[in-house]
């Protein structure tokens, strides 16, 4: 499963023990001119997740990494690349920053076709926001996926209150109001 929310990203998968596993990552980055190669070549040697678009001359460092140099340099805004919970529209490299660190939760998958639910959000009812090109965003980058096996994921959407329902109250016969914040 995968959830692809505002400010964390979180890939759960049963392992051989079927017990469940999870890997999460801060949904933010950072946007660094490219005439600081200090830094950017500190940040690499480092490991941070970076993405470097040379034709606008900047890099993105991504997920915590970001967040730790956020708080530890000044002047440097954290982004997001996802507001209210659906892509950002004002983030012009929304899609290739959630690509890359959506596709690196993604373990290597055991088989090819293997299942994969991911949320997704209902429309907000206090403002303006676009649940389906947010679906159809995460439908593409799960779509492009491919292990260094070359194994492909099956993935599915399911709306947020309908996972919370299956998760919380199988007790109570699934019957209950799913809400997602």
């Amino acid at each position: 499963g995968f959830d692809c929310g505002t400010y964390t990203l979180i890939c759960c998968k049963r392992n051989e023990e079927k017990d469940f596993s999870y890997k999460k990552e801060i949904n933010a980055f950072l946007e660094m001119p490219l005439e600081n190669e200090f830094v950017f070549n500190m940040m690499k040697q480092a490991g941070v997740p970076l993405i470097l678009r040379e034709d606008a001359n900047v890099a993105y460092a991504l997920g915590e990494a970001a967040v730790n140099m956020a708080y530890t340099m000044s002047g440097i805004e954290l982004k997001r690349p996802m507001k209210d919970g659906c892509v950002n529209p004002s983030e012009q490299d929304a899609f290739q920053i959630m690509n890359v660190m959506m596709h690196s939760l993604l373990d290597e998958i055991d088989h090819d076709g293997e299942t994969l639910y991911y949320s997704v959000p209902a429309n907000a009812i206090n403002e303006e926001t676009d649940a389906d090109y947010h679906e159809k965003i995460l439908e593409a980058i799960f779509n492009a996926y491919e292990s260094e096996k070359g194994y492909k994921v099956n993935a599915h959407p399911i709306n947020e209150g309908l996972a919370l329902v299956y998760a919380e109250l199988a007790d109570k016969a699934f019957t209950g109001i799913g809400i997602s914040c």
